[in-house]
């Protein structure tokens, strides 16, 4: 061993500041250090690959739409097609 540090990938440092209670994309990407859009491809992948569920919290967005939303861009809803307030749970392995 060489005692030099190994370097976290995107998939394990989106894991764990979601373990660690952050629940937005632009909270991960300031717990992180991720760029938005590499927290986003992320999460994706996440919910392609059955780690991460989504579902719509009951209360929607003002309007039916994330423009009007005091939260846009922030909740996740992107990763359904947006319209509704999007809760993210992380799989239990």
């Amino acid at each position: 061993m060489s005692g030099a540090a190994t370097a976290a990938g995107p998939l394990s440092l989106v894991l764990d500041a979601i373990q660690g209670g952050a629940r937005t994309p632009p909270a991960i990407g300031v717990r992180t250090g991720l760029s938005l859009d590499v927290v986003r491809a992320v999460l994706e992948h996440l919910v392609r690959t059955g780690r991460l569920s989504t579902d719509s919290v009951s209360a929607a967005c003002p309007g039916g739409s994330c423009r009007a939303c005091a939260l846009a861009g922030d909740c996740g809803a992107a990763l359904v097609g947006g319209g509704a307030l999007v809760r993210l749970r992380l799989a239990r392995d």
